[in-house]
Order: C-alpha cells, then sequence, then structure tokens
C-alpha cells in the first residue's frame, strides 16, 4: 500500500464507523422514548463490536500467514454486502422490559457484521504497512472517527432523509468494503508469518486498565452532563469529541504528553469537577458545561498518553490495540450495565476520575503524587453527595435518576437540573396547582375555560407526560384525564410521593409506555384536550413532533378538539416546529405565556395550541407568529435540531 492510500483507507473506514452510529441511533431513539439511555447502550454496542473487530485482527495476525489473511478477510468483506442497506433488517421490539438488551439486539441484526468488519480496518492496514512506524496511522483513524462524528449532527442529517441516509452509508461502504477486500488480498500476502508472541499478561492488563478507566469516565461524563446540562445529541457530542481528539493527538505526536503538566492538571480539574457535582443545581450552567468536559479531556489524555509510552513494536501491534479495545469495552459495560444495578446515582463518574488521578500517581514524582492521591480522595467523598434539599427517595433505572426532595415546606420531583413537578406540603395547599400548571397557563385556562366546562358537562383530557400529577388538579366529577408515560418510576413516584392524583374529583388513568407508540394503537379517545408535555426537561423526543406524530394526535381528538404542546425550553426554540404543524393541519397556532409566582410555586411557562380555525381559543390566547421565523417541518424520515437552537 502507499503512504497515500493506507491513511485514506484508516480514515474512510473510521469515518464510515462513526457516522453508523448516530444514524442508527437516530433510527431506534423513538422507539425507546427518545432516552439519553439508547444513546449508552448503543455505544456499549459499538465497544463490544470494536473489541470483536480487534480480537479478529488479532486472530488473523498470529494464526494465519499473510496469503489466507487475505483471502478470509476479502470473502467475509464481500459477504457482509449482503445484509445492505443497514435499515433493511431494522425491526421494532416487540417488549420495552428490558430496553438495554433490545437496543443490543437490534443493532447487533441489522448492523453488526459491517461494523465489526470495519473495526478491524485499522489494525489489519498497520499490520500490513511498510511504514517502519505504523502507529501513527492509528491518530488518521480517530480523525476520521471524529470528522464522522462531527459531519453527523451539521452535515448529513440536515442535508438528507433518514432513510436515505441509510442508502447512502450503505453504498459508500459497498465501494469501501469491495476496494478493501482487493488491497487485502494484494497487500496481506507480503506478510508471510504470523505475528509474533503475545505480551505478558501483565503488560496486557495495564494496557487494557488505561483503555478502560477512559472508556467509562466517557460514558459516565455523558451521563452527568444529560442529568445536570440537558439530555441533548449535539451536547453528547462533546465529551465524544474530546476523548477522540486525546488518542488523535498522543498517537500522532507522543511527545505533546507532558506527564507532569497533565498531572498538575488533573489536581485542579478533578477536585473542581466533584465540587459541582456535589452542588448539583446551586452550580451555574456554564460551570458544568466548561469543567466535565475539560475534566475528561486531562484523564483521557493521562490514560492514552501513558498507552502510547507503553506501546510495543510494530510487529505485536494487534496485542496492543486488542487490549485497548478490551479496556473500552470493560469500561462501558462497567458504566452501562454494572453501575445501574449497584448505584442509585451516577457515582460511578466520580470514581472513574479517582482512577484517573490514582493510575497517573504510581509515574509521577513522590509530591505531584499525593496530590493525585488526594484529588482522587476527595472524588471518593463526592459520591452520594449531589442534590439539594432532604432526599425522600431517589431511583436510577433505563430513563435517567429520578429525586423526591422536601425544601422550603415543598416536595420536588427532579430528573436532573429539571423540575418535573412540586407540591406543598401543607395540606391547605397542597391541591394548588405549581410548577407550569399554575392557574393562569395554558392548560389551565383551556381545561377550566373549556365550552364543556361552561355546561357542566365532562371534559375528556389526555396528557403525554406524567411528572407528578399535577394537571389532575383541574380535574372535576364526571372527567377523564388519562396520563401517557413512558417511565415506570415516575409513575410509582407520583403515586406514593404526591397526591394530586388521588385528591381529584376526576377518573385518573396512567397508560405505561411510550405516548405515540400507544395512542398508535389505542381505538379513538375523544378528547376534548389532548397536552402533549414531554419537552420541558430540554430532551426533545422528535417523534412526538413530527407530521405522522401530528396525524395520531388529531385521530384521537373530538371535533372541535384541541392540540396543546407545552414547549418551555432552555436551548430550543420549538414554536417554528409548532406553526409548522399547525400550517400542514389546517389549524390556528396561538401561544400563552404565563409568569412564575414563587409564592404559589409556580414557573414561567409557554404553552401553544393548535385549534380549528376561528375557534375560541383566540379568547384566551394570542396568535403564535414570531417574527423572522420561518415554520419547520419535521417528519419521521427528516429531523434535525439546528435551525431551532436559541
Amino acid at each position: 500500500m502507499t503512504r497515500l492510500v493506507e491513511p485514506a483507507a484508516i480514515f474512510l473506514g473510521a469515518f464510515l464507523l462513526f457516522q453508523v452510529q448516530p444514524l442508527m441511533g437516530r433510527f431506534i431513539l423513538p422507539w425507546f422514548g427518545g432516552s439519553p439511555s439508547v444513546w449508552t447502550a448503543c455505544m456499549l454496542f459499538f465497544q463490544v463490536l470494536l473489541l470483536a473487530g480487534y480480537g479478529y485482527a488479532h486472530w488473523l495476525a498470529t494464526s494465519l500467514g499473510g496469503r489466507w489473511q487475505g483471502t478470509l478477510h476479502a470473502a467475509v468483506l464481500a459477504a457482509s454486502l449482503a445484509v445492505l442497506p443497514v435499515d433493511r433488517l431494522l425491526v421494532k421490539p416487540a417488549s420495552m422490559d428490558q430496553p438495554t438488551v433490545a437496543v443490543l439486539g437490534i443493532l447487533t441484526v441489522s448492523v453488526g457484521l459491517p461494523f465489526f468488519l470495519l473495526s478491524a480496518t485499522g489494525p489489519l492496514i498497520q499490520r500490513w504497512s511498510r511504514l517502519e512506524s505504523p502507529y501513527r496511522l492509528y491518530a488518521y483513524s480517530n480523525a476520521g472517527s471524529l470528522a464522522g462524528l462531527l459531519a453527523y449532527p451539521f452535515v448529513i442529517e440536515p442535508a438528507m432523509a433518514l432513510h436515505t441516509q441509510a442508502v447512502v452509508w450503505s453504498t459508500v461502504y459497498g465501494v469501501f468494503a469491495l476496494g478493501f477486500a482487493w488491497t487485502a488480498w494484494s497487500e496481506a500476502t507480503r506478510v508471510s508469518t504470523p505475528e509474533a508472541v503475545k505480551e505478558p499478561a501483565r503488560r496486557r492488563a495495564e494496557w487494557a486498565l488505561l483503555a478502560a478507566c477512559p472508556s467509562a469516565l466517557l460514558v459516565a461524563t455523558t451521563n452527568q452532563m444529560s442529568q445536570e446540562i440537558a439530555v441533548s445529541p449535539f451536547l453528547w457530542v462533546v465529551p465524544l469529541a474530546a476523548y477522540l481528539t486525546t488518542f488523535m493527538i498522543v498517537f500522532a505526536r507522543p511527545e505533546s504528553y507532558r506527564r507532569n503538566a497533565y498531572g498538575v492538571a488533573a489536581c485542579v480539574l478533578v477536585p473542581l469537577a466533584c465540587v459541582l457535582v456535589a452542588r448539583g443545581l446551586r452550580a451555574p450552567l456554564w460551570a458544568h458545561m466548561a469543567a466535565y468536559p475539560a475534566a475528561l479531556y486531562v484523564c483521557a489524555m493521562v490514560c492514552h498518553g501513558e498507552l502510547v509510552l507503553s506501546r510495543p513494536e510494530p510487529g505485536r501491534l494487534t496485542s496492543f490495540y486488542l487490549s485497548i479495545a478490551a479496556g473500552g469495552a470493560l469500561g462501558g459495560a462497567a458504566v452501562a450495565l454494572v453501575a445501574p444495578a449497584v448505584f442509585n446515582d451516577y457515582d460511578e463518574y466520580p470514581l472513574a476520575l479517582g482512577a484517573a488521578c490514582l493510575l497517573l500517581a504510581r509515574k509521577t514524582p513522590r509530591i505531584l503524587a499525593r496530590a493525585l492521591i488526594l484529588a482522587a480522595l476527595i472524588a471518593a467523598v463526592t459520591i452520594g453527595s449531589g442534590g439539594a434539599g432532604a432526599t425522600v427517595a431517589k431511583q436510577r433505572n433505563f430513563f435517567g435518576i429520578l429525586r423526591v426532595a422536601d425544601e422550603n415546606g415543598k416536595r420536588l420531583l427532579a430528573h436532573g437540573r429539571v423540575t418535573h413537578g412540586l407540591q406543598f406540603l401543607d395540606v391547605e395547599k397542597r391541591r394548588w396547582p405549581t410548577a407550569y400548571y399554575g392557574p393562569e397557563s395554558g392548560i389551565a385556562r383551556f381545561m377550566e375555560r373549556h365550552p364543556k366546562r361552561q355546561a357542566n358537562r365532562p371534559l375528556r383530557a389526555g396528557i403525554v407526560g406524567l411528572g407528578a400529577g399535577t394537571v389532575a388538579a383541574y380535574g372535576r366529577k364526571g372527567d377523564l384525564i388519562r396520563f401517557y408515560e413512558i417511565n415506570p418510576e415516575v409513575e410509582r413516584f407520583s403515586r406514593e410521593y404526591f397526591t394530586y392524583r388521588r385528591d381529584s374529583a376526576a377518573t385518573v388513568e396512567v397508560v405505561l409506555g411510550d405516548a405515540r407508540r400507544e395512542l398508535e394503537r389505542e381505538p379513538p379517545a375523544h378528547f376534548d384536550i389532548l397536552a402533549i408535555d414531554a419537552f420541558s426537561s430540554d430532551a426533545v423526543p422528535a417523534h412526538l413532533l413530527t407530521l405522522e406524530a401530528a396525524a395520531v394526535y388529531r385521530r384521537h381528538l373530538n371535533p372541535g378538539g384541541l392540540l396543546l404542546f407545552h414547549i418551555t425550553n432552555q436551548y430550543l426554540d420549538l414554536a417554528p416546529l409548532i406553526r409548522g404543524l399547525a400550517g400542514s393541519l389546517g389549524m390556528d397556532a396561538l401561544h400563552v405565556t404565563s409568569k412564575a409566582d414563587e409564592a404559589r410555586g409556580v414557573s414561567a411557562s409557554l404553552w401553544v395550541v393548535l385549534s380549528p380555525r376561528l375557534s375560541w381559543p383566540a379568547m384566551f390566547a394570542a396568535p403564535l407568529t414570531p417574527a423572522g421565523q420561518t415554520p419547520v417541518v419535521w417528519t419521521d424520515d427528516r429531523i434535525s435540531l439546528l435551525k431551532l437552537l436559541k
């Protein structure tokens, strides 16, 4: 292979590898309610497949001669074309009882073989390379990974429909696979003997440990940022980009890693990140956004820098890469599978920070080593210290961490930085509707002033998103209020720690499962009001805002029924999207803005109502016509958040 072909092939293989990750995540995210844990499960899958690919490359290099290496790999690459395009084998899960297992199964069937083979590309090309030091090629691999990661949300997703993305990716992969099959057959024949004997077990264990720590920290940082900042794909990219950048730097220029300098940086950033974890909601948002990626970057540089310093001679490189992949999979599994079963908070985050400090402390001067050990102790003390107020209950599951806390005479239900509901503990005030559902909010106006309410007739309301169940406070005798909630722990918490549901005079029902999926299954519910309230956590379950979803909602509305959207959001302006839905449905879009009232526990809110033209809501709301904003329309096949960023 020429000096140009080798880096180009490695770059393209890694680019395809990191394009298919967000592509497949985009396909399956709606099936699991838009939960950030889908991304965690996807990362675990890809780390395990990366290990399998590196193991396959190591087996080829150590067990077979060059001609057989090339022949076998070319044959498997050709066989992988049978599973294209990659979305052809996607099947929705029949059950949500084990969502992580379901995600892993879907990805294995649909994209397992191509991803497995792409994973083996880098180590095999480096093994067959004529370069004196092929390790520099690993920097091209990580550069391709970073390019693929950044290109998806900013170039690919806005420009192409989802199925088109799958077809284009599959086509490029097919061309790459055929080209690399020929290259493998021709170039591997130069390698006459298998790779040298394996490294000692102790050395391979050290490589795996140095790879496991930043891998675990990557997933833990993503979880922590989702909790303290926002559940947003844009934020998921930030820690992964920092992680890949460290690989790229240390393998391209090993001399750029300065052990003592990064040790000092870790002594500063690790305690800072841990203090922010302990302060939680009381710390400013910008501090969380800056400190978490910075701490990840420094700790990953430490571990990856030590990896580069301990790399073997090129004749044994597949053993080295196999150990790195094993550590990466181990770290990802520890956070995705073990931590949720052991911890009820994201305690793996300070643990991973502390572990990075201890790994470096063994190799630094005594004074710096002591400082690193102190930083690790600070991280250990942080465990279990997050959150404000007196914690009443806390639970972690696939959908995140829920916490009930009593503070200043109120009981709060929180998910990360976001309050999903609150109730006064005073018996005389506990029936007050609070948070985003105060007396002047959009949901209150249209339930209390609905023509059926004025005529003393029962009202039927569907609410997507349960929270503490606050909307039930507006129910009257004869009314039906049906909540749709994907997280079973939210249902339990609202029932056990809040009284809105049992205090309501209405008949209150809760349907567990993804709202769109459940509404698609149900016969028409004849709702007078259907409120979509799943966006206040700054996570946007995009499948609830497409034209296809709106058609499902409309099927469940009575003639003249109202479709409400709660679009209070810190980072996204959803108004253009709701206007686009209104135009497509031939309905008016009006908005209701309400102010905060701390004395009554009410938060500022923005509700939008879609109603038939010239209907009664115009009496209580203003037209939604933001100046200079073009309506945006999403479909199940084409979604992009870029135009909605504030």
